[in-house]
């Protein structure tokens, strides 16, 4: 198992491209589901490898954020090998935000690198989700 997750995090440049503003992010190597004010889960190496997999198929999917959007209803924390954090913000079931996403980036100082807004269907989703526990 930690074989697979090292070549999968030496094969694939993570989340190194969004559109026009490709921030540089060096490789993720852990990851964590967060249920706002109910749960936190950390995630398996397979489960990581799926998310990655599915941020790096739909990584110029990224838009502008044109509203603020509510509060989140789950959110994946992911760390970056050289302690950046990035995080994917789900809002399902908020009204208006239905298949509605937001990932953020930060530097390992806190600092906001990147913010991108994406809307996505249920089947384009469907294989990310299946990664998450509790999903």
């Amino acid at each position: 198992m930690k074989a697979m997750l090292i070549a999968v995090l030496c094969a694939l440049p993570l989340l190194g491209c969004f559109g026009d503003t490709e921030p540089d992010m060096a490789p993720i190597v852990s990851g964590e589901v967060i249920n706002p004010g109910v749960s936190r889960y950390t995630l398996s190496p397979g489960q990581l490898a799926g998310c990655i997999e599915w941020l790096q198929t739909y990584r110029k999917d990224w838009g502008t954020l044109r509203a603020r959007p509510p509060s989140p209803v789950q959110s994946v924390a992911f760390s970056h090998s050289d302690g950046a954090r990035t995080y994917l913000e789900f809002y399902t079931g908020r009204p208006g935000w239905n298949g509605k996403m937001l990932i953020r980036s930060y530097t390992k100082d806190g600092t906001l690198k990147f913010t991108g807004f994406g809307e996505f269907s249920e089947s384009e989703t469907a294989m990310l989700r299946l990664n998450l526990p509790g999903q």
